[in-house]
């Protein structure tokens, strides 16, 4: 298929139309001259239908308008809710990330409070484990406080005892002392008595020293008692103020246990708050993803209907051009100009494409899709200035009519179409030869009896498994090929040189090609059926001029002509040339 588009942003078609010049927006064609009067006669007057074609006509295009400006209310608001699809996704996304976190965080939190919960209740058991030992060291500090206490009353009971056993060594010396003095008085009947007195008085003097130490020591037990005693009774007090402190230590902890217990619950709580949160998050995440897939899908399936209003316009157009007067049918002949629009306070270059007196179509790389109905000036060298607007806007560029021009600028447009339509004559004679062969070659087929008329305008096309562009066979093809191969070939020799020449039947299906071109050869068994193809296929003037973008050769001007064969159209020839310059 050859496809109508150049190098830049894919256009998208789009037509407009006001009253009754509709016809003339879609076709460049001149509105048809109001009919002569004729004289008065006895015959009644012709029936003369053309305004209420040309009513009916522009209802058509109208229509078509209406729906291509309904199509691009809705992707224009398919756009727009393609963009708020986003933005919601993104922060759905957003917001499933903070609920991701969030989750995160009471989990973490959870944990943490069940740890501090393990925590306080170890503390718990630690503080009954303390208290329970303090109590016992309290009991113990008691023990020792009343043994202390014993052993003071027993040190005392001790002392008491040593006194005595001292007051009794005194005494015993005393009667050593007496002895001795009694022994002396006896002389040497007493001196053995002596003898033991002395021992007696050695040993109660001895003895008196002992117990001297012994009450010493006694002293410094009774002292030391006394200490021990002060310091059972301070250890007995602090004891006491610690098991007092414990009690609210537990207190605390068992508050803070149950506490931590409530607020751990809580965190478990939030956990999963969160969670069912941030699951409900990426619910939405995924609901919003699909609605952008469906939203996408319904973009495309715009697009498709884009497509398809263009494809209507031009088999409207199509349909005008070929039912409208033929006479009053102005060509759009190709012509490359390089020139400037001026567009809504911007200046953008541009390039024709074709021309004719009426208006213009270039090729932009710019989107213009609002600007349908604008206002423009068009400037190119050595034409002038045109005051223009926007007739419409298709996938190559945009259609153009002319509103005003100055006699300077209208006088340089038809010297340009003057020598145009001058070096375009040969190649209208050429076509149309070819044309007038490849039907005699095909009723001379009917007449020998190599084809029926039937299997001539077959249109059963069988479509080739694969084959990508795709291609498609008919049942008597070969005969249809018969001969044409070299007939084209010739055509293709004749000098000017075509890039491509086909031979096509009414529904764009290529018989055969050849050309300069590399991918001529190729065309062959394609379906060439996009506006351009069916527009030459379906062509009944005798000779048809147009430009377009090709897929074997870039943007093309064309000649065609229509093949009827017995009268009945078949199809066409095409032949498609270099696009002329004006350039200089």
């Amino acid at each position: 298929m050859i496809r109508m588009s150049v190098q830049g942003p894919l256009m998208r078609f789009w037509f407009k139309s006001v009253g009754n010049d509709a016809k003339a927006e879609i076709s460049g064609n001149a509105p048809e001259a109001e009919p002569r009067p004729t004289p008065r006669s006895m015959e009644p007057p012709a029936r003369d239908a053309s305004e209420t074609i040309r009513l009916m006509q522009a209802d058509v295009f109208r229509n078509v308008r209406e729906v291509g400006e309904a199509n691009f209310e809705l992707r224009r608001k398919l756009r727009d809710a393609f963009g708020l699809l986003e933005r919601l996704r993104g922060r759905a996304q957003s917001f499933a990330g903070m609920a991701e976190a969030a989750r995160n965080s009471s989990g973490a939190i959870s944990v943490a409070l069940r740890d501090l919960a393990s925590a306080s209740h170890t503390i718990s058991s630690r503080i009954g484990e303390s208290s329970v030992t303090v109590d016992a060291a309290e009991s113990r500090a008691r023990r020792a406080s009343e043994g202390v206490g014993q052993l003071r009353d027993s040190v005392a009971e001790i002392g008491q005892v040593v006194n005595l056993i001292a007051s009794i060594a005194r005494q015993t010396n005393l009667l050593a002392l007496n002895a001795t003095i009694e022994a002396v008085r006896a002389g040497d009947a007493g001196r053995g008595f002596a003898v033991v007195a002395s021992e007696v008085k050695a040993l109660s003097i001895a003895t008196q020293e002992a117990t001297n130490r012994i009450a010493s020591t006694i002293d410094k037990v009774r002292a030391s008692a006394l200490t021990s005693i002060d310091d059972v009774s301070t250890l007995g007090l602090a004891i006491s103020d610690l098991r007092d402190s414990f009690a609210t230590v537990v207190e605390a902890v068992s508050v803070q246990v149950a506490t931590t217990t409530e607020i751990g619950r809580s965190a478990a709580e939030a956990a999963q708050f969160a969670e069912e949160v941030n699951m409900e998050a990426l619910r939405i995440d995924a609901l919003g993803d699909e609605a952008v897939v469906l939203a996408g899908a319904a973009d495309q399936a715009s697009e498709k209907t884009d497509i398809t209003i263009a494809q209507l316009s031009d088999n409207a157009s199509i349909l005008v051009r070929q039912t409208d007067n033929q006479e009053t049918i102005a060509d759009r002949l190709p012509v490359v100009i390089d020139a400037k629009l001026h567009v809504g306070g911007r200046v953008i270059p541009v390039q024709t494409g074709n021309v004719s007196p009426e208006g213009a179509f270039v090729h932009t790389g710019e989107t213009l899709l609002d600007a349908v109905g604008e206002a423009v000036i068009l400037e190119a060298p050595r034409l002038g200035r045109f005051e223009a607007r926007i007739a419409s806007v298709k996938r190559n560029g945009l259609g153009l009519r002319i509103q005003n021009a100055d006699a300077g600028s209208r006088a340089a447009l038809r010297e340009l179409l003057a020598r145009l339509t001058e070096s375009y004559a040969p190649l209208r004679v050429r076509s149309g030869a070819l044309a007038d062969t490849v039907a005699r070659r095909y009723e001379a087929l009917l007449l020998e009896g190599w084809i029926a008329p039937a299997d001539l305008f077959d249109t059963s096309y069988i479509a080739q498994p694969g084959a990508h562009p795709p291609r498609f066979g008919l049942m008597h093809l070969a005969v249809l090929q018969e001969g044409m191969d070299q007939l084209i070939d010739a055509h293709c020799g004749e000098a000017p040189q075509p890039l491509a020449a086909f031979l096509v039947d009414r529904n764009g299906f290529c018989v055969v090609a050849c050309g300069r071109a590399a991918e001529a050869r190729s065309l062959p068994g394609r379906m060439l059926n996009d506006g351009a193809g069916l527009a030459a296929a379906r062509n009944l003037r005798p000779c048809l001029i147009h430009s377009y973008a090709s897929d074997f050769a870039g943007v093309v001007q064309e000649v065609s002509s229509p093949v009827f064969v017995e009268g009945r159209h078949w199809g066409a020839v095409r032949t498609a040339y270099g696009l002329v310059s004006a350039r200089g």
